[in-house]
This record gives structure tokens, C-alpha cells and sequence, in this order.
């Protein structure tokens, strides 16, 4: 997972005022606090705290889509992302609703459904589409998440798991061969 320095976060969320992250008190209690010890020879010292924030799959999620809309016109395939809006917490009413119109759990976050043409073993193969699962540390894969990425998979779909919006942007320019 990605952790920001107060500086690092705060200068993301101005370039960024569209992301609906709630502000520092809504993430309080995900605030890490680091002490680094540092030792040289006999002297010991240790550095101040440093406040680092961790966001939540969803604002890592948002970050990747903001980066997504504003590099469309450079990457047109991303105007092709789109979310599955298969997680969250949902009133009784809702999640019923919803089962009723087929959304399934462990189904992965995103999908970029931007055929690939590729080689492997000097076969020509095309895979359809590349799925992302979200993910913060220490989060894992469910066992609907496991299942899902290896039936996709079977299905020749490309599906990767990745732990904050920077690895994924990395695995969507390389899925896209532009990296």
C-alpha cells in the first residue's frame, strides 16, 4: 500500500479536488506514526515521527480513475476503464436488490476492456481484457476474489491484483504495451 508523507497528501489532494476523501480527520485512524533509529558508531539518535497516511482501497481506486480521465487523451484505450461495483457497505434493501440483478461477490474492481494481441511460444493469442483487484496492504485475496481470478484467468483474461494506484497505472501502460 502506498503511504504519503503530510506533504506528499496534501499536495495530492489539492491536484486532486475532485477525489472525495473526507479530509484528515476522516482517516485519523488510519495515520501511521514512524520513528527511524538511526545508529552511527556509539551515537544513537532518533529522528522525529513522521506522520504518514494510508488511504483506503477506495481512494487509491478514485486516484487510479482521476489519472485514467486526465491521460485519456494521450491513452484513448482508458476511456474503456470502467469500475464493477461489486463491494461496499450497502443497506439490506440495497445488497438484495443488486444479488437480483446478478452482481456476484469477488468479482474484481476494474476492467479495461481493451482486447491484446499477443505471442507466447510463437502462438498468436488475443486476450480480451484486463481485470484489477484493488487492494491495500495487509488486505488479501478472498476465496470469491480466488476464485474469480482463476476462472477469468481459464477464460484468458489478464487478471492482476495491485496494491495502490501507482502499480496499477504500471500494469495498465503495460498491459497497453506503453511502458
Amino acid at each position: 500500500m502506498a503511504k504519503y508523507s503530510e506533504q506528499e497528501f496534501e499536495k495530492m489532494m489539492k491536484e486532486n479536488p475532485s477525489l472525495k476523501v473526507q479530509g484528515k480527520k476522516a482517516i485519523q485512524k488510519q495515520v501511521v506514526k514512524t520513528t527511524q533509529r538511526h545508529e552511527v558508531g556509539r551515537l544513537k539518535y532518533i529522528n522525529k515521527k513522521e506522520t504518514l497516511f494510508k488511504l483506503s482501497e477506495s481512494e487509491e481506486q478514485q486516484l487510479l480513475i482521476k489519472w485514467a480521465q486526465i491521460s485519456e487523451s494521450t491513452y484513448p484505450e482508458l476511456k474503456l476503464l470502467h469500475a464493477i461495483p461489486n463491494g461496499g457497505k450497502r443497506s439490506k434493501i440495497t445488497a438484495v436488490i443488486l444479488k437480483r440483478e446478478g452482481v456476484k461477490p469477488g468479482v474484481p474492481d476494474l476492467f479495461l476492456s481493451v482486447p491484446k494481441q499477443t505471442t507466447l511460444f510463437s502462438i498468436r493469442m488475443c486476450i480480451p481484457g484486463l481485470y484489477i483487484e484493488m487492494k491495500v496492504k495487509p488486505n488479501k485475496l478472498t476465496e470469491n476474489q480466488k476464485w474469480w481470478h482463476e476462472q477469468l484467468t481459464k477464460q484468458g483474461y489478464s487478471v492482476k491484483v495491485c496494491y495502490g494506484w501507482e502499480e496499477a497505472k504500471d500494469v495498465i501502460l503495460d498491459y497497453l504495451q506503453i511502458t
